[in-house]
């Protein structure tokens, strides 16, 4: 009986507010573990367990003898806790993986789309033609098919003489599998009209990169809208500005 001298012996106010808590002790049956002051619970003998226990934490708060109880439970919830956080972790780790893949993707297809441009700037033909697909699709006023059949469509831009056009892509999207890309931005051509005057138009370039397998970026589609009037400061200084492109 609680509070008789059974296995619970009269006790000062101060403890007897613990006492009812025995009630949710360890049973017989459990494993012994340690208590704060060196008094351990052993899988039998429950009687001398609990006489033990009220012993040794008579000083303890009241949440002091319930870890009596909650121990085991406590350990677990610790230990999924912690096989939670580990696979977070990795998880997380994954993705950031993922995103610095995304963005050397992303900035591979910057580099090649500038290298494009650059190779009609600077007149090489050869250069223009390894990043175009083999099966490529260049849309104007007419549709251009394979690599021969664009390259004599460009052929104006490469006499040295006028007219010129460059261009700089703007946004990049690649797929997940990293192997087709969209490349948009703005182009600047400039050219000389009927009274031979200089005339800079511009507009936006659309183009769809896919990854071959020789591990090279090459054009596959290929289209642009013009747009009215002369390119605006903000426009200009994009298409001008330095790059980190090798």
């Amino acid at each position: 009986m609680v509070g008789a001298r059974g296995f619970e012996p009269p006790t000062p106010s101060s403890r007897t507010k613990c006492a009812t808590r025995l009630r949710h002790a360890p049973t017989a049956g459990r494993a012994s573990y340690s208590m704060y002051s060196g008094a351990s619970i052993r899988p039998n003998g429950l009687r001398e367990t609990l006489q033990a226990a009220v012993d040794h934490t008579a000083d303890l708060p009241c949440n002091g003898l319930s870890q009596l109880s909650i121990r085991t439970p406590y350990l677990a919830s610790v230990r999924a806790t912690i096989a939670g956080m580990k696979r977070l972790f990795t998880a997380c780790i994954a993705l950031l993986s993922c995103g610095v893949a995304t963005a050397d993707l992303v900035q591979d297809v910057r580099c090649r789309e500038i290298s494009f441009s650059k190779s009609v700037e600077n007149n090489d033909i050869e250069a223009f033609r390894s990043h175009i697909d083999a099966d490529a699709r260049f849309i104007g006023a007419s549709v251009l098919r394979g690599v021969d059949e664009i390259a004599e469509g460009w052929s104006v831009f490469f006499t040295g003489e006028l007219p010129k056009i460059k261009w700089r892509p703007q946004v990049i999207e690649v797929l997940e599998d990293g192997r087709l890309a969209l490349s948009r931005g703005p182009f600047i051509s400039v050219s000389k009209n009927a009274e031979g005057d200089k005339v800079e138009t511009w507009g936006t370039f659309n183009s769809i990169w896919r990854l071959n397998d020789d591990g090279n970026w090459r054009v596959v589609f290929d289209a642009g809208n013009a747009a009215p009037g002369s390119p605006g400061k903000e426009t200009l200084e994009f298409v001008h500005q330095e790059d980190n492109c090798p």
